[in-house]
């Protein structure tokens, strides 16, 4: 399988002060600016927009989130196919809420400055690891730690590509590390919880 033939190397540590220096990232309960939901409870009953199933931000949280709530809890739940699109369909009243990747949401903002003022967070789940950099463990070790220190030591061009990115440094990362996601995922997947 793909987790056995990769090995974590680096991941990403963003500049906003509460990834507190650390390669982490949460996902942000989001919902219109003018909406009078305020927390996660609010949103029972609510349309729910969702990235994709393979998302661990989008999707995988938030199953997992539910599996302390009634069955039912939300009134429908949408794939959007993107968190950006996510965004868009609930400024276009398509959705009321969607959990997204903090990191996107931060670039979504960037991008989009208008949005700051349209869009509210109204709870975040984790914190998270960040999703690391990987390479083929045919690589083997020896070229594992070149590649390794020239991203921990990164030149200026790759210095001024991070900070265009919001990002402070990378961090080494192990697969120790990853060990609660894939803890998280398999919870949810035993229950077999579902949105509705």
């Amino acid at each position: 399988n793909a987790p056995g033939r990769l090995t974590p190397l680096v991941a990403p540590v963003m500049q906003a002060e509460r990834y507190g220096d650390k390669p982490l990232y949460f996902s942000d309960v989001v919902v219109r600016a003018d909406s009078p939901l305020t927390g996660w409870n609010d949103l029972a009953q609510t349309v729910f927009c969702y990235n994709d199933k393979g998302s661990h931000s989008g999707y995988n949280v938030v199953r997992h989130q539910l599996l302390g709530q009634k069955p039912g809890f939300f009134s429908r739940v949408v794939q959007s196919g993107s968190h950006v699109r996510s965004l868009q369909w609930i400024l276009e009243g398509k959705a009321d809420c969607a959990a997204i990747d903090s990191t996107v949401l931060e670039q979504a903002l960037r991008s989009q400055p208008d949005w700051a003022t349209q869009l509210r967070v109204i709870t975040s789940l984790g914190p998270f690891p960040m999703p690391p950099l990987v390479a083929s463990r045919r690589l083997g070790e020896g070229r594992h730690r070149v590649i390794q220190q020239a991203l921990l030591q990164p030149d200026s061009a790759l210095q001024h590509a991070l900070a265009q990115a919001g990002m402070r440094r990378f961090a080494p990362v192990d697969l120790a590390l990853y060990r609660p996601v894939l803890q998280l995922h398999t919870a949810a997947l035993a229950a077999n919880r579902k949105f509705v």
